[in-house]
């Protein structure tokens, strides 16, 4: 019985070892198309030159512009969309948080900062 709650326990962590990151959908592969083809310095890329400017695989590019693929991490999505020129949103749209929150100071330290600045 332990033996197989210790192989059980082995398969969940295995599973879970890597937490999932924020990710953008592609909302359409056909203006990613569109916009390599007159990217924002007025000129075209191919998927080669896109995956060497932007740091992602060829096949990466050319999964989501067949859409095998529609879904990639946040910071690839940025470097995509920088190395073509358009901002990030006008191609993806988030599916989770992609920068970690602020903390919000607790109310006693912002009443000190306060009381501090005004003395």
């Amino acid at each position: 019985m332990l033996a197989l709650f210790k192989s059980m326990n082995r398969l969940i962590t295995e599973v879970n070892v890597r937490p999932s990151q924020p990710t953008y959908k592609l909302i359409n592969r056909e203006l990613l198309r569109q916009l390599m083809q007159r990217t924002g310095n007025g000129r075209s890329i191919t998927t080669r030159e896109l995956a060497a400017a932007s740091g992602l695989s060829h096949g990466t590019i050319s999964n989501l512009l067949t859409g095998l693929r529609d879904e990639i991490p946040c910071h690839n999505a940025h470097a995509l969309t920088a190395a073509i020129g358009v901002d990030v949103l006008v191609l993806f749209a988030p599916t989770g948080r992609c920068t970690p929150s602020t903390p919000q100071p607790d109310e006693d330290t912002a009443h000190a900062d306060e009381e501090a600045v005004s003395a």
